[in-house]
């Protein structure tokens, strides 16, 4: 792992049984990675692999990252992962985002458009 994670916890942002996607996205609305491209995490121990990957592996060559900003909680549903990195097209210091949104279950999902249909 790179050495700007190391040392992180990411303890308690999983919910058990729950799966989460990130994202360069606030909006929930997005439409996600092609499917050979996406992955669910699973758990808080996937979290800081998963930045890893992200920031040293996916966006090699686009961001030289320098520092982890930090995480926050924006909702029950999402939180926003912040890192300072130097963009190399635009030769500028900039702050990288990254979103975890949690996935909706069917069930969810079902009640939504059923509860569409009831107002009808």
């Amino acid at each position: 792992m790179d050495f700007l994670l190391i040392g992180l916890s990411f303890k308690g942002i999983i919910r058990l049984g729950e799966v989460y996607i990130f994202s360069e996205t606030k909006d929930r609305a997005y439409e996600m990675e092609p499917l050979d491209m996406a992955y669910v995490i699973q758990s808080d121990d996937e979290i800081a692999p998963a930045l890893n990957m992200e920031i040293f592996d996916v966006m090699y060559g686009v961001y030289e990252f320098k520092k982890f900003i930090g995480y926050e909680q924006l909702t029950d549903d999402c939180y926003r992962f912040r890192m300072l990195c130097y963009e190399f097209r635009q030769r500028e210091r900039c702050v990288y985002t990254l979103y975890l949104h949690r996935v909706m279950k069917f069930c969810e999902r079902l009640k939504i458009v059923s509860g569409r249909f009831d107002d009808q």
